[in-house]
C-alpha cells in the first residue's frame, strides 16, 4: 500500500464519521455551512441573502455558478446594446401593446442569440489558432 492511499483512507474515514455521529465527517462540515449565524456563537453575523448563495454554490459548484452569472451578464449587455441600437429603453418596451411588444422582445432575443454564437465560435477560433501555433520548444531546428 503506498502512502498516498493510506493517507486517503485516513481521510475518508475523518470524512464519514460514525453514523449518527454529528460534529465530525463531511456531512457535519455541511451543516455547519448551512445553519444561521445565529445557531453559532461569537460567528458574526453574515449579509442578507448569503445563505441561499452558498447553497447554491454547493448545489452547482463555484465554477459552474460563474459560468451562469457571466453568460447571464454577457446576455444582459447585448440586449442593452440592441434596445439601444432600436432607441428604446425598458420603460419604452413596457409601454408598448403587448402584440408589439411580443415581437420586438423575440427579435431582441434572436439577436442576442446571434451575437453570443458569433462570440463563441470566434472564442473557439482563437483557442484553435493558439493551440495550433508552434511553441519555441516546437521551433527548434
Amino acid at each position: 500500500m503506498r502512502i498516498s492511499d493510506s493517507v486517503a483512507i485516513e481521510v475518508g474515514s475523518a470524512l464519514r464519521g460514525a453514523p449518527g455521529e454529528r460534529g465530525r465527517g463531511f456531512q457535519a462540515l455541511l451543516d455547519a455551512a448551512t445553519e444561521r449565524p445565529e445557531a453559532a456563537p461569537g460567528r458574526p453575523e453574515e449579509p442578507e441573502g448569503s445563505a441561499p448563495l452558498r447553497l447554491e454554490i454547493l448545489e452547482k459548484g463555484l465554477f459552474e455558478l460563474v459560468q451562469e452569472r457571466q453568460l447571464a451578464a454577457l446576455r444582459d449587455e447585448i440586449r442593452d446594446q440592441v434596445l439601444g441600437g432600436l432607441g428604446l429603453g425598458a420603460a419604452d418596451l413596457a409601454a408598448m401593446p403587448e402584440a408589439q411588444r411580443r415581437e420586438i422582445e423575440q427579435s431582441i432575443e434572436d439577436e442576442v442569440a446571434r451575437r453570443l454564437r458569433e462570440r463563441f465560435m470566434l472564442a473557439v477560433e482563437e483557442e484553435l489558432a493558439e493551440q495550433q501555433e508552434p511553441t519555441t520548444a516546437d521551433r527548434r531546428d
